[in-house]
């Protein structure tokens, strides 16, 4: 903006576009614009009004090493502008640009001070969720272990044929708490675990059910939680992932309502066609909503709440949840549209593509009656640190038919390979153990005894496509299993060839 005054007194100003500015300082070469006549022709910035008469005009450029900034003008001087007006003027001109040219480096040191403590935040942040992952994953194994021993327990005292129905229920009871603690569990590894998942046929409404069944032991009793699911056809994803994201949206949700609310998921079958006002492909989707009547958000929060590590819970919230929310919709092809008004709560619509012709996945019959075909008998060797399940397993196995000699860790398990040899026909093989861990016992185990058949049980969160160990074992048990599930592996590995 170029202001000017007239010979009257009146202020004028001129919008010069940046395009203007430039062409002129490049036309000039950079150099200073002096006209001393003939001013009103040679006018290099646009047009002057009409009444205004310009006799001389004086242009010194402000500028950085690498663009031009503006300009100062001076015009319609009574003598016109002498040599060493001219020199003092861009000597201000020179002084003017040094100063804008600090002010832009002060801007973008600035900025770069706010971008490093911003990765700083972020890279600590990174560390405490790894922290948080690798301590849950321990937890979790630790408490499998317990559920372990009391569910084997359970299922040895329920096949003794003195119990009557008091202490039958009473033990049911109690393996129900425990299959419930089990669920808990595997919850809290999926949640810890990063990995690359497989997508299968599943079931929204499960999964919402799933994430209820967990949030109703733990929020606050004052939030009201409300389901209204319709029934579904399958969509193609992940039921760890979709968990995930439901589990953080209620979380969210929850602490949007200190006072207590009402928590609302709902579930309905859509229809897009190619002018939907969500902006996704035609066809069908499941529709999946999570309301709170919590504190809503502001326009500008809600323009962020995607971004990682932006959060609104200062010194409380790793700013992630709802990036991975966001990440999740993404991989399952879906969308989200969030509308949020300040003082009457929040809702989350997700729009997730149908997959067509397919049925959500059930237990295989296989699995289901596999635990009652013949078991083969053999002489087993079990590997666990834990004493209550090392004696379980014993009781179990033998209550089975088969043969047992039990050790305390790797170290011992070398032992006994050295006494009985080829005698063994099984290792049921723990993995975190003192003194020689189950990784290194799974090697010389195979080195003294080429070919032993080996099955893991683990309390551990393994992958079986991706651990190494597990690929070369002859199964695998993830801690806490039923009674039936540990028989049907035992036999299917010894029958095998």
């Amino acid at each position: 903006m170029l202001r000017l005054r007239s010979q009257e007194g009146r202020e004028i100003k001129i919008s010069i576009p940046p395009q203007t500015l430039e062409g002129a300082w490049s036309k000039g070469q950079g150099k200073p614009l002096v006209c001393q006549k003939d001013a009103a022709t040679k006018w290099p910035l646009g047009s002057l009004p009409p009444d205004f008469e310009l006799k001389n005009f004086l242009i010194l450029w402000l500028m950085t090493k690498s663009r031009v900034l503006g300009a100062l003008v001076f015009i319609n001087h009574p003598q016109g502008f002498s040599e060493e007006e001219i020199n003092l003027f861009g000597i201000l001109a020179s002084s003017i640009s040094v100063a804008l040219e600090n002010i832009d480096l002060y801007t973008d040191l600035e900025d770069k001070i706010k971008e490093l403590n911003a990765t700083q935040r972020q890279l600590v942040e990174a560390e405490k969720l790894t922290a948080i992952g690798t301590l849950t994953s321990g937890i979790a194994h630790d408490f499998n272990n317990v559920l372990c021993a009391i569910m084997g327990h359970i299922s040895i005292l329920k096949e003794s044929p003195h119990l009557d129905k008091g202490e039958l229920r009473a033990l049911e009871t109690i393996e129900r708490a425990a299959e419930r603690g089990a669920e808990l569990s595997r919850r809290l590894l999926s949640f810890a675990r990063q990995r690359k998942w497989d997508f299968k046929p599943l079931d929204v409404n499960q999964s919402v059910k799933n994430v209820v069944d967990l949030l109703k032991h733990t929020i606050d009793r004052r939030i009201r939680i409300r389901l209204e699911l319709e029934e579904l056809p399958p969509i193609k994803g992940s039921s760890t992932q979709l968990e995930q994201m439901i589990m953080n949206l209620c979380l969210n949700a929850c602490e949007a309502m200190p006072e207590g609310g009402i928590l609302s998921l709902m579930t309905s079958l859509v229809y897009m066609d190619e002018n939907n006002p969500v902006g996704v492909r035609p066809g069908r989707y499941v529709h999946l909503v999570v309301a709170d009547t919590g504190q809503g958000m502001d326009e500008e929060t809600l323009a962020h709440i995607f971004e990682p590590f932006f959060t609104t819970k200062e010194g409380r919230g790793t700013g992630l949840g709802l990036a991975m929310v966001a990440n999740v919709i993404h991989e399952h092809g879906g969308h989200c549209q969030v509308v949020s008004r300040l003082g009457r709560g929040t809702a989350f619509h997700i729009y997730l593509p149908v997959d067509e012709g397919q049925k959500a996945e059930s237990p295989s019959p296989k699995e289901v009656t596999l635990a009652k075909g013949a078991r083969a008998r053999g002489f087993i060797l079990v590997v666990d640190d834990e004493e209550p399940i090392r004696e379980m397993l014993k009781t179990i196995l033998e209550r089975a038919g088969h043969r047992v000699v039990t050790a305390a860790n790797g170290q011992e398990a070398l032992e006994v390979a050295d006494e009985e040899g080829q005698n063994l026909d099984l290792v049921i093989l723990d993995i975190n153990m003192p003194l020689l861990s189950g990784r290194e016992a799974f090697n010389r185990l195979r080195g003294k005894i080429p070919g032993v058949k080996v099955l893991i049980a683990s309390g551990l969160d393994l992958d079986p496509r991706m651990d190494p160990l597990l690929r070369e074992a002859d199964g695998y048990l993830r801690k806490p299993f039923y009674l039936d599930e540990l028989l049907a592996k035992v036999s299917e590995i010894l029958a095998s060839e």
